[in-house]
């Protein structure tokens, strides 16, 4: 293994010296970079990413330790060896606080001095090398086995438990010798996430989610535990049906103590749904698509853990539910900046659908719809994609009223507190920097409300209110006028230009670009 090293001292004479010193590749280093300043010292430790440093105390602007403290921030595993003319109580009790490998007279240094601790070093490096590698293959491991199980639990899914989806299940640890089985499903809400959390550390939380599981998992003989792409965990317990033991309240205590750690640890709420006993690794797909549905149908109910027992599928209603006036009283009021009478038509419109039985997905997305439409009306695109994921993905209506209050609040705050609506800017330049993004396409309105996910109509109208003309002439407009300042600059023949703009026809672009310029491509030339 070999190390990148660095060299640090104002007198360069010393730095020739240093290079000279030692068989540097012989004892595992290359030296990567020499400084004679602090600040060139920082700016090359940020490029080069050295794993040792010799450096010389007594440098001007920044000292060599508070130089070492600042490479400490940006690595802390990084090895530190001090060089310096004096022997000075202070600076040697400084090196030891930031751990510091040695402390070196420049006057008695010479080439055993140096090896001896350079070598201490590359031990230390060598140790968290190791260790790195360590953790490196039981992440690696893990991965793997998470990739098998996934592959498993698909298979499983699929009704498929021949031979080799046995001989699979071995592998991961997963045998199911016993002939009972109950199934569960559990999920967190992300409402309770989102009030905690950011959109990047879903993953994370998803991987504690089942870190959390598992763990529990080995204290209870019998349950596996599987994960889809979407986070949510599914749970098989497999076990010898037993009149002296009640195995519905088993799982339900393993699910609480789950619940329980989840809560602790990593704050969120949970909902899961359990099957009813059943028998047959076969029926295991069918009873996880039921308790799908299952699930699915209790959105209107305010229950966090449910037993599917007795239950048929609802019947759903899944045609449109906010009508014309009912999206005209949400932009009202956006308008206004009444964050509190948004907040009571949505409260208004849930329980409406839940009162004529919308279908949950269908009530989503048209809440989704709703409040795009409102961030697009006060030009406020802040996070809009991870909030709309959370919302499509809620479970149940108070997740979903939650949702919609943090989301309001945060959108309409500034509007709210000082009266004053967002500007136009921020609408435009959405579009504008799409349009310039995709020159060389022929852009729609269709395919630009397509991109805000709005209904198209709604973006036709609201854009010739908003600019004063329709979609296309705005296109045309914007493109000619990029078309000129490329013409005016001389970046190539017309033909090009034209092409670079999504015009095939060069007639048709000349015309276009008189229309809007007064002028030929040419003549404009």
């Amino acid at each position: 293994m070999t190390y990148r090293m660095m060299l640090v001292d104002d007198d360069v004479p010393m730095l020739s010296y240093l290079e000279q010193l030692l068989p540097w590749d012989e004892l595992g280093l290359r030296i990567t970079a020499s400084a004679c300043s602090s600040v060139q010292a920082l700016r090359l430790f940020k490029e080069k990413d050295p794993q040792l440093v010799i450096t010389d105390i007594g440098l001007p602007q920044m000292d060599g330790v508070e130089l070492a403290m600042e490479m400490k921030k940006i690595n802390p595993d990084v090895r530190i060896i001090f060089l310096t003319c004096h022997e000075d109580f202070y600076y040697a009790r400084k090196a030891v606080q930031i751990s510091a490998d040695d402390y070196l007279i420049k006057d008695e240094l010479d080439s055993d001095k140096l090896k001896e601790s350079v070598l201490k070093a590359v031990s230390h490096l060598d140790e968290i090398t190791s260790r790195l590698e360590q953790l490196s293959n039981r992440i690696e491991i893990q991965r793997h086995k998470n990739l098998l199980k996934q592959s498993f639990m698909k298979q499983i899914l699929s009704g498929d438990d021949s031979d080799s989806v046995k001989q699979l299940g071995l592998r991961i640890g997963v045998v199911w010798k016993k002939n009972d089985f109950l199934m569960a499903l559990g999920m967190f809400d992300y409402a309770s996430f989102a009030a905690r959390y950011s959109f990047k550390d879903l993953p994370l939380i998803r991987f504690a989610l089942y870190n959390i599981a598992e763990n529990v998992a080995l204290g209870m003989d019998g349950i596996s535990v599987f994960q889809d792409e979407e986070g949510t965990i599914l749970l098989i317990y497999n076990y010898e049906k037993n009149l002296a033991v009640n195995a519905h309240e088993r799982f339900g205590r393993y699910m609480d103590q789950v619940h329980s750690a989840v809560q602790e640890y990593i704050k969120v709420r949970m909902r899961v749904v359990v099957s009813n006993p059943f028998r047959d690794v076969q029926s295991i797909g069918s009873v996880h698509s039921r308790l799908k549905q299952y699930d699915s149908d209790l959105y209107y109910d305010s229950v966090s853990y449910a037993v599917l027992q007795e239950w048929k599928p609802a019947e759903w209603l899944r045609t449109p539910h906010m009508t014309t006036g009912v999206r005209a009283a949400f932009l009202s009021a956006a308008r206004e900046g009444n964050p509190e009478s948004i907040l009571e038509l949505f409260d208004q419109s849930l329980a409406e659908m839940k009162e004529s039985a919308v279908y949950p997905s269908r009530g989503l997305s048209e809440c989704s719809q709703m409040i795009r439409m409102i961030e697009f009306e006060l030009g406020y695109q802040v996070e809009s994609e991870s909030f709309h994921y959370y919302l499509l993905h809620s479970g149940r209506i108070e997740e979903t009223l939650e949702l919609i209050r943090m989301r309001i609040r945060h959108v309409m705050g500034p509007a709210a507190n000082s009266g004053i609506m967002f500007s136009k800017t921020p609408r435009l330049k959405i579009i504008e920097d799409y349009v310039r993004e995709h020159l060389s396409e022929n852009i729609t309105a269709v395919t630009m409300a397509n991109r805000l996910f709005l209904n198209p109509n709604y973006f036709s109208r609201y854009f010739k209110k908003l600019t004063g003309m329709n979609f296309t002439d705005y296109v045309h407009r914007l493109k000619m006028d990029i078309a000129a300042q490329m013409i005016k600059n001389d970046a190539g023949k017309i033909e090009v230009i034209s092409m670079k703009l999504g015009y095939s026809d060069r007639t048709y672009f000349s015309k276009v670009f008189k229309k809007y310029n007064g002028v030929t491509p040419s003549e404009y030339r």
